[in-house]
């Protein structure tokens, strides 16, 4: 089975997928969405399971946040983990499909504890979010790898060390 893991590439390629797939709401992020998905969408034509972050509601205002240009990778890449929701599983294939095997099921309980942990992750991501908003309408550059810099320049993620490299 060819299992294509995002993270092997980068959140980059996390966020062209989810794009690609999801689309995006606002005027500035669909400007450079057609162009960043085209450098950084990894191809997943072959995959039979693809496995990458766990996304939900927050995750969008981080990806629309970055191709608005008010995040960078870096940032994003951090904001992701928030909540530690994990990893999610999309199966793909007729083969990932036949290779499942029922087990077992149960009824999960909700635990006030997980829900108040992922509440306030959301939390902090969007005020996090605001903040640097605020920033920016205050004149802030905002540093590092942003969508601007990723289209106009060519970056390839550093398996090895977790970092891309511009060349």
């Amino acid at each position: 089975m060819n299992v294509l893991k995002l993270d092997d590439f980068g959140p980059m390629a996390w966020v062209a997928e989810v794009i690609a797939n999801r689309g995006v709401t606002s005027a500035i992020a669909r400007e450079f969405s057609g162009e960043f998905v085209k450098r950084y969408k990894v191809n997943t034509l072959n995959a039979d399971l693809i496995v990458g972050y766990r996304a939900d509601d927050s995750y969008g205002d981080v990806i629309e946040a970055f191709m608005s240009g008010e995040i960078t990778v870096e940032e994003v890449k951090r904001l992701f983990y928030k909540g530690e929701l994990g990893e999610e599983y999309f199966i793909k294939s007729r083969n990932a499909f036949d290779c499942l095997k029922f087990i077992d099921s149960f009824t999960p309980e909700y635990s006030e504890v997980m829900g108040s942990e992922i509440s306030a992750a959301r939390k902090e991501v969007l005020h996090f979010l605001q903040q640097r908003r605020l920033q920016i309408a205050m004149r802030y550059q905002v540093p590092e790898i942003t969508v601007i810099d990723a289209i106009t320049n060519t970056y390839f993620y550093n398996r090895e060390l977790g970092y891309y490299e511009r060349r």
